[in-house]
């Protein structure tokens, strides 16, 4: 129980009971064995703040998902004569948060956000059967390598 963290009968897969576990304790104990009690606290304590990190992490990659979106959006719909406005729109107010989040999330794992942006490029490309179309023909490479840059600029830190 203390190497795997598995406070359950091996066959029939039931928790043991508070009596149970007090009672390993003590005889591992007497066995010069280490704590049965303190392995399950600090079971707990890991598994919570394991759940934690988790729940933020998708969280704000949720949030980050969000901002691809509306990269997605101003590509489909920017026309080439309104690309300085669909720029604008990118570097002002769509960049700057998507780049917030993702440093949040590689904060708290890079390997995911690693993930996660690759996930956001493939979206932003569409399916091979029927990939985005980028009218101004310049925003969507435009969006692809600033998820590069911004994934770059993290790792180089």
């Amino acid at each position: 129980m203390i190497s795997t963290s598995n406070f359950f009968e091996p066959e029939t897969k039931l928790l043991f009971s508070e009596e149970d576990i007090v009672a390993l304790d003590e005889l591992g104990k007497q066995l010069g064995k280490p704590s049965v009690i303190e392995a399950q606290k600090n079971y707990n304590i890991i598994h919570d703040r394991l759940h934690s990190e988790q729940d933020l992490f998708s969280g704000v990659e949720r949030c980050a998902g969000e901002s691809v979106s509306e990269m997605m959006k101003i590509v489909e719909t920017t026309r080439r004569s309104k690309l300085g406005e669909g720029e604008e729109a990118l570097l002002v107010r769509i960049f700057p948060s998507f780049k917030h989040y993702v440093t949040l999330m590689y904060a708290l794992d890079a390997d995911e956000t690693s993930i996660a942006v690759d996930q956001f490029k493939s979206f932003l490309k569409g399916p091979p059967n029927h990939p985005t179309k980028d009218r101004t023909k310049v925003l969507l490479k435009f969006c692809l390598d600033y998820l590069d840059e911004v994934l770059t600029e993290l790792w180089n830190e």
